[in-house]
C-alpha cells in the first residue's frame, strides 16, 4: 500500500457537498430560480450556476444577460428563491429526491466516520432538506454558505467545516 492510500483509508471524516451528491435536489433550485426570476423574463442555464450561493447565481445571471441589477434586488430575489425552493421541497415527496445508494452508503460510513456537511445551500434550505431525507442523525455538523464570505469554488467553506 503506498503512502498516500495508507493516509487516506487512515481518515475517520467524511466532508459532503448536499445538492447532487446527497440529495436529487438540483431540480426543485432550477424550479425555484425560474419561478423568481419571471417577471424579469430573462432566460438562463441553470447547470452554469448551479452549486452556486443563490446571491452569486443572481448576480451571474443578470451578468450573462448583459442586465444591471442593484444589491436591493439582488436581496430580494435571493431571499424570494430561497423562501420558493422551501416551499416546493415541502411538497415534494420524499423518493423524489433520493438518490439511490446514499442512504445504504450513509448507514455504512456512519459506524466508522464522522461526517459533515459544507454546502452553498442557505442553513434553512439545507437543514429542511436533510430533515425530509431523514438524515439528520447521519451528520455532525452543516457549514453552510451564508456562513463564510467566499462561497465555492472558494476553499472557506471547507477549512470552516474543518
Amino acid at each position: 500500500m503506498d503512502i498516500i492510500q495508507s493516509h487516506v483509508l487512515n481518515k475517520k471524516l467524511l466532508i459532503f457537498d448536499f445538492d447532487g451528491t446527497i440529495a436529487d435536489s438540483s431540480k426543485l433550485h432550477e424550479e425555484a430560480f425560474c419561478l423568481a426570476l419571471k417577471d424579469f423574463d430573462m432566460k438562463f442555464n441553470y447547470k452554469s450556476i448551479s452549486g452556486q450561493k443563490t446571491e452569486n447565481a443572481i448576480k451571474t445571471i443578470f451578468k450573462n444577460a448583459n442586465r444591471e441589477i442593484d444589491k436591493r434586488t439582488i436581496q430580494q430575489l435571493t431571499l424570494r428563491k430561497q423562501s420558493l425552493v422551501r416551499e416546493i421541497i415541502n411538497k415534494a415527496n420524499r423518493s423524489s429526491i433520493l438518490i439511490p445508494g446514499v442512504e445504504e452508503f450513509l448507514e455504512w460510513a456512519d459506524r466508522d466516520f464522522s461526517m459533515i456537511i459544507a454546502s452553498s445551500a442557505s442553513r434553512m434550505t439545507l437543514e429542511l432538506t436533510i430533515e425530509k431525507l431523514g438524515y439528520t442523525k447521519f451528520f455532525d455538523s452543516i457549514t453552510c454558505s451564508d456562513e463564510v464570505v467566499m462561497a465555492k469554488p472558494s476553499p472557506d467553506i471547507f477549512m470552516k467545516a474543518l
